[in-house]
């Protein structure tokens, strides 16, 4: 080959080369465009004064109605017309958060818009909230982070809500009453809050974004009855639960366990992936609840061993978000978790419990709290939530996922309608 021709071959080449690589780029540009969700692309399709009045109307309702420390009222002018059940569901909903809360000094919100979509008449729009407050005589300030998805409407020129959602969090408290008292009606309740654990509580399999015409409140009789359990429980509780000796000796071995965790390594997690989900696991936000996913990870990065000896009870390990090949069901099971650590007798992660409303408590960063429902039936049930210490105290600090939150007070969970298991946990 003469050297022209061959400078000419490569030349060729090189534009080869060029146009071939300029087609990706275009492609890859496409695809962003048109594939992938731009939340500033929608947003940019609703008129900006639009925007800011939804936003306006719904940092309002959020922080003094919806959120669980709002202390307002349900405001029946930001309501859209023809919404009695979403109205009855927010004057249910308040009456549920400050039945539980404790006296705050200060209190503030970061609100974030997440995600827009039109839909047919209705706006529907993803929130991102972190309220910090300052609990009185608690010295750390606490933070809490929900997801929030509101359907606005525009009526005689003036936005109102339709319905909102925090994606499921409040509804699972409330299962938590119907399956202590009443089994029969879980799938009942399931069904007509669109909750079933297996699937996702805003989204389908389909859809990466959120879908509120999957949420109704036909439920609303059974949170109401919730709630009138909840009052006979206060009147029930008496000083002599209250006043129980905490320093009662409730065996040193509780203290003085084998086997050690990075306590600073499991706070630094928290740290971090408090209000964010570490894309190494599957977010079970969805699935119902990331609580005892999160607990898990923080016991994993203080160091604790993954165990694969015996049937899948007795295990706990995550490779990847299959169920049972890929991970084990205590793994990310509130009450899996539980029965494992309570049973545990081989290596690995082991735990010792008591109630903290009956010996106080002793509890150091990473280990575990475990919730319960007391009824005036005598009926607790499982334990429906996980929480995991986050700084010791005398009012012990606590971080959890669904609701996100980091240093929040055990205290703001009621012990008229809460029993509290602590689990110390050590690894080996």
């Amino acid at each position: 080959m003469r050297a022209n021709d061959f400078k000419c071959v490569m030349q060729k080449g090189c534009n080869m080369k060029n146009l071939k690589s300029s087609f990706q780029k275009i492609i890859l540009l496409l695809l962003v465009l048109v594939i992938v969700p731009n939340v500033t692309h929608a947003a940019s399709l609703i008129d900006k004064e639009d925007q800011a009045k939804m936003f306006s109307l719904a940092e309002h309702f959020i922080f003094n109605t919806f959120s669980e420390e709002a202390t307002g009222e349900v405001e029946k002018d930001i309501i859209a017309e023809n919404c009695d059940d979403f109205l009855k569901y927010c004057t249910l909903r308040l009456k549920h958060n400050k039945f539980s809360q404790i006296p705050v000094d200060s209190r503030k919100m970061d609100l974030k818009i997440k995600d827009v979509k039109n839909n047919g008449p209705f706006i529907d729009v993803k929130f991102r909230a972190i309220e910090h407050i300052q609990y009185s005589g608690i010295d750390t300030v606490s933070m809490l982070g929900y997801d929030y998805y509101i359907r606005f409407v525009k009526q005689e020129g003036e936005y109102k809500i339709v319905k909102a959602s925090d994606g499921g969090v409040f509804e699972r408290e409330i299962r938590a009453y119907v399956e202590a008292d009443y089994p029969d009606l879980v799938h009942q309740f399931e069904e007509k809050s669109n909750l079933d654990a297996s699937s996702a509580t805003l989204r389908s399999a389909d859809s990466p974004g959120f879908d509120l015409d999957q949420v109704n409140y036909s439920y609303n009789d059974m949170i109401e009855a919730s709630f009138n359990d909840m009052l006979l429980m206060k009147e029930k509780t008496t000083s002599v639960l209250l006043n129980q000796d905490s320093s009662k000796n409730i065996g040193e071995n509780l203290f003085a366990m084998k086997g050690s965790l990075n306590r600073t390594a499991m706070r630094n997690y928290m740290d971090r992936w408090a209000f964010d989900r570490n894309p190494s696991y599957l977010d079970a936000s969805s699935y119902g609840g990331d609580c005892t996913n999160y607990a898990s990870q923080i016991m994993r990065a203080g160091g604790a061993s993954f165990d694969r000896s015996g049937p899948m009870p007795q295990k706990w390990f995550y490779y990847n978000s299959t169920p049972g090949s890929g991970r084990s069901y205590s793994w990310a099971g509130t009450n899996n978790l539980h029965e494992y650590l309570k049973s545990n007798e081989k290596n690995g992660l082991k735990g010792s419990r008591y109630w903290i409303d009956l010996y106080g408590q002793r509890l150091k960063t990473g280990d575990l709290v475990f919730l319960y429902r007391k009824t005036s039936s005598g009926n607790d049930s499982k334990p429906y939530h996980t929480l995991i210490t986050s700084k010791p105290a005398s009012d012990v600090l606590v971080s959890a996922h669904t609701g996100d939150c980091l240093d929040k007070p055990l205290s703001r969970w009621s012990s008229a309608n809460i029993r509290k298991l602590a689990m110390y946990v050590s690894g080996q």
